[in-house]
């Protein structure tokens, strides 16, 4: 199901976070690397929020490359497009697009020269350079992504709070682990130290130690922080690479929520095409509508 509020954005994954904790649980400070529609059912979040234009007053974890225009962070080792492709998957969709297009072009010159229309012979011969020229593409990118194989699982799919501190942590990976297929990648992984968590301690941040903040991580106070809270019925859109720090209540039935992640568009201001490419949605039509 594909909410209509967000038009063409593309959904990368569905998630249920659930936990009882009633004196709050922590997700700690970090990013997600998809925009996040965030619905609470039962309980209370409380978010502290920062821009990604403060990425690096985080103290991330991850060695910080770059922040695309969109806010799309990435690590070393962890290059992508500003709409969250690994590059040689969007180098091969590209090269197999220029493929079948050149194969159209070909088919249409032969048909053509069979025909006899003048200049065809020159047609059949740019469309068999362009086909040529995509299939090397095509190999190319094919044989990056087999060298890439053994770092599929480098962190670069972590988000949200999928490391928790309580039983919520366990119960909402039992639900990726069933949505994800064993012939993809798998989309969130936990590891130590993911890239797109803070160092900065939190107890530092909760108790607003500014001493030891300005000792310890000083650029973090120079960041703009804002706070919300988020109850039961409310919705929360955060886009991608927003940090943020979720700390849940639950009362006596404990604290339930439920999101969407949408891979982030890289766009300006269109609300019908909001992907440069159609990377992602072909790549959802592959997995769902074919």
């Amino acid at each position: 199901y594909r909410p209509h509020l967000m038009g063409h954005l593309v959904p990368q994954n569905i998630n249920i976070w659930m936990g009882n904790n009633q004196d709050g649980t922590s997700s700690g400070l970090h990013h997600d690397y998809h925009d996040n529609l965030y619905m609470v059912i039962r309980g209370t979040k409380k978010f502290r929020l920062y821009s990604p234009q403060d990425t690096e007053k985080m103290y991330t974890k991850g060695k910080l490359v770059k922040v695309h225009p969109n806010g799309r962070i990435n690590y070393e080792g962890e290059i992508t497009t500003a709409y969250g492709a690994d590059l040689q998957s969007d180098a091969a969709a590209k090269a197999s697009k220029a493929k079948e297009i050149a194969e159209q072009k070909l088919i249409k010159a032969e048909q053509d020269v069979a025909l006899g229309k003048p200049g065809a012979e020159e047609d059949l011969e740019r469309a068999e350079e362009m086909l040529e020229e995509a299939m090397d593409a095509l190999l190319d990118a094919e044989m990056g992504d087999d060298d890439d194989d053994d770092d599929d699982m480098d962190g670069s799919d972590i988000d949200d709070e999928a490391i928790e501190n309580d039983d919520e942590h366990d119960k909402n990976m039992e639900s990726i682990d069933e949505l994800s297929s064993s012939s993809r990648r798998v989309v969130d992984k936990t590891v130590k130290n993911p890239n797109n968590f803070s160092q900065v301690p939190l107890d530092l941040l909760k108790t607003d130690n500014k001493e030891q903040l300005k000792q310890k991580f000083p650029e973090i106070l120079k960041a703009n922080v804002a706070f919300c809270e988020v109850s039961k019925g409310d919705i929360l859109y955060l886009p991608a690479s927003w940090f943020h720090e979720v700390t849940s209540f639950g009362g006596k039935d404990g604290h339930l929520a439920l999101n969407y992640w949408f891979h982030p568009p890289d766009a300006v201001n269109n609300f019908d095409n909001p992907y440069t490419t159609d990377f992602w949605p072909n790549d959802y039509q592959d997995r769902f509508e074919n």
